[in-house]
């Protein structure tokens, strides 16, 4: 478990620190493709992550609270209308594509 938790932790951090290099040196803005929806709810699970793995011992109820948040984010409104993460248009994908070519 451990090894799993390392691992995930360690590939994330990486992307996110590459990523946000990345975007500093290309001096584009880096945007996270979230509504304000999936903001709050993206804090409130790492919050929730930080406050069940901090404690070394998980209960059930700990991992009800994920799930509740995790069907939450599945049947809010901008998810139920086709909104999901991966389907809004980055408006810097045409910046990139000028720069690029």
């Amino acid at each position: 478990m451990n090894l799993a938790l390392g691992s995930a932790l360690a590939s994330i951090g990486l992307t996110i620190s590459t990523v946000a290099f990345v975007s500093i040196a290309i001096t584009l803005p880096l945007a996270l493709g979230l509504g304000k929806r999936e903001e709050v709810l993206l804090s409130v699970t790492l919050l929730i992550s930080v406050l069940t793995l901090g404690t070394g011992r998980t209960i059930v109820l700990q991992g009800v609270v994920h799930l509740v948040t995790l069907a939450t984010f599945l049947f809010s409104p901008s998810c139920l209308k086709g909104k999901r993460l991966g389907a809004a248009p980055l408006p810097m994908l045409d910046q990139i594509t000028e720069q690029v070519g």
